[in-house]
């Protein structure tokens, strides 16, 4: 039964995602890029998930994507994992180096729950130190409170 489940939210999750426009079918091909790559991943699921300001559990959207992150993996059983976690410049450095460490985690803990191994994924925090938009308000800060799945080469 519990199979049974976790077959329906993953077909149900690659239905969202491929509808949602920033990702292909894990079945479909994609010209040049080799299955089961750093580039595929890219390609068609997508590395990303956003946290709101001050938080580190999975809204719905973030689910819906890691669902498809963890079908992916569970696909290509070779392929290792770095999840980083990432927060805006506001606090501190030590509070935001823990904070992106537990949404790291949280995006770890998903993943396992879905199949992925443990010992294939590692967490990093990188905390305020490496914003993706250097800007100083809401919508920068937004794109700054997020998880990035990189892929091992």
């Amino acid at each position: 039964m519990k199979a049974l489940k976790f077959l329906t939210v993953v077909a149900m999750s690659a239905m969202l995602a491929a509808c949602a426009g920033d990702s292909t079918s894990l079945g479909d091909p994609v010209d040049g890029v080799t299955p089961g790559t750093a580039e595929d991943f890219a390609a068609r699921v997508g590395a990303k998930v956003y946290f709101d300001f001050n938080m580190y559990d999975l809204k719905q959207e973030a689910q819906d994507k890691l669902s498809v992150q963890a079908e992916w993996l569970n696909m290509y059983k070779d392929v290792n994992v770095t999840v980083e976690g990432h927060c805006d410049e506001r606090g501190t450095n030590a509070y935001n180096q823990g904070l992106g460490s537990r949404r790291a985690n949280a995006v770890k803990d998903f993943l396992m729950e879905r199949g992925v191994e443990a010992s294939r994924i590692k967490t990093v925090s990188y905390g305020e130190t490496r914003p993706e938009v250097a800007e100083h308000n809401e919508e920068a800060w937004a794109m700054n409170r997020r998880s990035i799945t990189v892929v091992a080469k």
